[in-house]
């Protein structure tokens, strides 16, 4: 789920999600399965792609984005 998804974190649902960035931005240099700096930065990459700004756009897993990742990527699912 979202929730287990943190700065840090280290998990199989987080190298989905690294696939799934992969997919609609580019991401060099992460840690597989790891919410790493390259991770967050891809992911803010990807916030403001979709028309997130500022603090919106902090590179955090929220499930707005997730959900909409993994909507457009058909990599993973989010659980409500």
């Amino acid at each position: 789920s979202a929730k287990l998804v943190r700065p840090g974190t280290k998990n199989k649902s987080i190298k989905l999600v690294q696939l799934a960035l992969s997919t609609v931005t580019d991401i060099n240099g992460c840690e597989p399965g790891k919410w790493d700096a390259a991770t967050q930065n891809a992911f803010a990459r990807y916030q403001r792609n979709i028309g997130r700004v500022g603090s919106d756009a902090s590179g955090l897993p929220e499930v707005n984005t997730l959900k909409r990742l993994a909507a457009e990527s058909g990599i993973f699912k989010i659980d409500e």
